[in-house]
């Protein structure tokens, strides 16, 4: 085997090699503004719902991840029912909570401002993050009682400034009408249903 075609040959496989130890870029990406929730993002994977109602509070979060699970997106609405909330205790606590939840360290933190649906100037707070094999970023921003949330997380040694970049430049807030704060369920009655 002449020398020129072993080294072609040692090229390409280096080649083969590394665009399959690439993580690949050519995501379905689409615009996601889920129907009053306030925002609107670009995501690389087909998001999925869930929620969480607690006394006062009304979370909603769309997650999606891709099929390597090489990274995971989530973006969502918090709705706070009752007095007036402190915004740098919230993001405090709310920080506090992810991580805790993630059993997560943070690494950076800075408060900053984010342009509202009415072009207004918000607070806002960024927190970069490490939880196990993971890596994240995560924006909080607060309008009144209502937070908006956007998160990038990430395996280590994986390349995925691509996304991170585009989902978290792409996340816009849009107008948005609050729902009514939610009715306690009726405990008694739901227990005599299930009896």
């Amino acid at each position: 085997m002449s020398s020129r075609f072993r080294l072609f040959s040692i090229g390409l496989l280096a080649a083969v090699l590394a665009v399959l130890a690439a993580p690949s870029f050519a995501y379905d990406w689409q615009k996601f503004a889920p129907k009053n929730a306030g925002f609107s993002v670009d995501v690389p994977c087909k998001p999925e719902f869930s929620s969480r109602h607690l006394k006062n509070a009304v979370g909603y979060a769309w997650l999606c991840t891709d099929e390597k699970n090489q990274f995971i997106v989530m973006a969502g609405t918090s709705d706070f029912y009752g007095p007036a909330v402190d915004t740098n205790e919230m993001f405090s606590q709310f920080e506090a909570g992810f991580l805790d939840s993630v059993k997560g360290k943070e690494t950076s933190n800075k408060r900053a401002s984010f342009r509202g649906a009415d072009g207004k100037k918000l607070p806002a707070s960024i927190f970069t993050f490490t939880a196990g094999d993971r890596l994240g970023v995560f924006e909080m921003v607060m309008d009144g009682n209502t937070m908006y949330v956007i998160d990038v997380g990430w395996r280590k040694g994986f390349n995925v400034a691509k996304v991170r970049k585009r989902v978290m430049t792409s996340f816009k807030l849009l107008p948005r009408t609050r729902p009514p704060e939610p009715q306690e369920p009726d405990v008694a009655n739901e227990e005599k249903k299930s009896q």
